[in-house]
């Protein structure tokens, strides 16, 4: 069970701050390549022996191999350049391929600052040293994991599984809700109001004594959707292009929520201005990328068979349940109506009883003395 948390600590929270730090400060086309990464995390399952030899495992090779392969890409670049003397004589500041080179994610390092070299550089170095570590520990984890288990007798650990993942499941409710009220609220717009529209929804629904199932992970995994979409959307209008294409005060942009979060000016387009906002406009991407994690998790939590046939204590709670009192009332009532049938069933048996020597006795009819002469 430990080497289980660690591997869930690891995969979930380390592993995605690495891929945030390579993101946020440089936007390109290798940082987008990155970003589909950490979006693709949260399908991933969690390490274990089985997924670490499958999909799980597939998925940790290919975060190293692109790494290797960008800072691969990285090198060759500088060296062809150093190549071709004088050094990068034909990349023009805001020149055509300049600026494609730039959006892959290459520049030239003549006269450039070392803050914005190491902005355009280290993510490649991070990631690949980052992900080989992480992939390690994570096979070592679950190699011990194995040999405990054939160690040791394992008892089962159904139920307290079950609870376990119940409690999650109740406490990824109240996440998912305060995550979609906070996304939406940070910067007013179309996508904000989809997000604040399923809030109100989702909140008055469990406020009529109604449980937040099935439909609810459903309406979660189609919301992941509309997330994914305005993360990638948000990421990409921070390139040049975007902004010169769509300025951040014309009217599609302010209805999407896209704020510019950074510019570059022409006489030096390798060092990122950042723009003076307020902090939500900061804060808004990592709330959508917060919210996009925790509704993948509760979708999942939600969705899972053995979940939805018997909920936890915690779920019973939190939807208004009482046990013992439901109990008490169910057995007064079995109660109630088998005595009330009883007492009916006597009752008809009285009446039966009264009504048979009523019905023989020659006093009670005035027809039949004469009847009886007549014979």
């Amino acid at each position: 069970m430990a080497n289980y948390i660690m591997c869930l600590s690891i995969f979930r929270c380390a592993l995605p701050l690495i891929l945030v730090v390579c993101i946020v400060f440089r936007p390109c086309l290798l940082s987008a390549i990155y970003l589909l990464l950490l979006l693709l995390l949260p399908l991933i399952p969690t390490p274990s022996t089985q997924t670490m030899a499958g999909i799980t495992g597939i998925y940790l090779k290919i975060v190293i191999a692109i790494s290797v392969i960008a800072l691969v890409a990285q090198v060759a670049f500088q060296t062809v350049l150093f190549c071709l003397p004088p050094y990068a004589y034909f990349l023009e500041n805001c020149g055509e391929l300049e600026r494609y080179l730039r959006y892959a994610g290459f520049i030239r390092l003549n006269g450039v600052s070392i803050i914005s070299a190491t902005t355009w550089l280290t993510p490649e170095i991070i990631l690949c040293i980052g992900s080989a570590i992480v992939y390690a520990i994570l096979k070592k984890l679950t190699i011990e994991e194995t040999d405990a288990i054939d160690n040791v007798i394992r008892l089962p650990k159904v139920t307290s599984e079950r609870r376990l993942y119940g409690l999650a499941l109740s406490i990824g409710k109240y996440l998912s809700l305060t995550s979609l009220c906070v996304a939406a609220i940070l910067r007013p717009s179309v996508p904000g109001g989809l997000y604040f529209f399923v809030f109100l929804c989702a909140t008055t629904w469990w406020a009529c004594k109604k449980r937040l199932r099935r439909g609810f992970a459903i309406l979660l995994r189609v919301l992941m959707v509309v997330v994914f979409f305005h993360i990638c959307a948000l990421y990409g209008y921070q390139l040049q292009w975007s902004q010169e294409s769509l300025p951040g005060n014309s009217t599609y942009a302010r209805y999407f929520g896209l704020t510019p979060l950074m510019r570059v000016q022409c006489n030096d387009p390798r060092n990122f201005l950042w723009v003076e906002d307020e902090w939500a406009s900061y804060l808004n991407p990592f709330a959508l990328i917060l919210l996009y994690y925790i509704i993948a998790a509760e979708s999942k939590l939600l969705l899972m068979p053995q979940l939805r046939k018997r909920p936890s204590a915690f779920s019973r709670f939190e939807d208004g349940y009482n046990g013992p009192l439901q109990r008490a009332n169910r057995l007064s009532h079995r109660r109630t109506v088998h005595g009330t049938s009883r007492q009916r069933w006597q009752s008809a048996t009285r009446k039966v009883r009264v009504r048979i020597p009523f019905i023989f006795a020659p006093s009670a009819h005035p027809f039949l003395p004469a009847i009886y002469k007549l014979s």
